[in-house]
């Protein structure tokens, strides 16, 4: 019995189960240091998942719906839940109305926008939409946003936001993927210089830039987009 076959699906669960760590710690401990921890732990393994999947060639449609149903769960649902608790926490009266479950919504289209994914065969170089983990992170930043800034996160900019991202998951635009062709500066120029947006930002904020390098990763996203609206997505 070859169990090496297994290690895919299994980095993927463990994807899952941190996810649903992820949604303990916010949600009943209230804990979102911890909560965020397991979000990027559960990125880790789904960073690992497909590589070994295609390394031992052993993915199949099994692991691709397993995948989907693990990032639902940590891209979607966790991120939903800490982005609720930065709401709440913005809420001085502690009376909860119905709009202080808009980041629900992030969670709603997420799972809409991994089901595009799963039946679109266009988005191998670059996606059609922010992928989920990127979503994830830029409200693992704004947990870790400079204490400097974190008047400029009020209730209503933080629900704008969310509303924002769960458009960008299901919208038009093309997303830089960081999968190179080759090393040559010609075929990844955008994606060098987003590399190089990262390692500048990540230098200076540390973790209180996570959500800087997504803002500049959907900003420079969207100047890619627009300068090849009628072209071919090769970069």
């Amino acid at each position: 019995m070859n169990l090496f076959k297994h290690i895919p699906n299994t980095l993927t669960l463990s994807n899952l189960f941190c996810g649903m760590m992820s949604i303990f710690f916010s949600s009943i401990h209230h804990n979102l240091e911890i909560s965020c921890f397991f979000i990027l732990l559960g990125a880790f393994f789904d960073f690992f998942d497909g590589m070994s999947a295609r390394l031992l060639k052993v993915d199949g449609p099994l692991g691709l719906q397993l995948d989907s149903m693990a990032d639902m769960v940590s891209f979607g649902v966790a991120p939903s839940m800490l982005m609720l608790q930065l709401v709440i926490g913005k809420n001085a009266t502690e009376v909860i109305e119905w709009w202080h479950t808009i980041p629900f919504l992030i969670a709603v289209f997420t799972g809409l926008r991994l089901a595009i994914f799963n039946t679109d065969t266009t988005q191998s170089k670059v996606f059609k939409g922010l992928p989920s983990p990127a979503s994830a992170l830029l409200v693992i930043g704004l947990c870790f946003f400079p204490a400097s800034l974190s008047d400029v996160l009020s209730q209503e900019v933080l629900l704008s936001i969310s509303l924002i991202l769960s458009y960008l998951l299901v919208s038009p635009i093309r997303m830089l993927s960081l999968k190179f062709e080759g090393l040559a500066f010609h075929n990844n120029r955008w994606r060098y210089a987003l590399v190089i947006l990262i390692v500048v930002i990540c230098s200076i904020f540390k973790l209180e830039g996570i959500s800087f390098v997504i803002f500049a990763y959907i900003i420079l996203s969207v100047l890619y987009w627009l300068t090849h609206k009628n072209k071919s997505y090769e970069v």
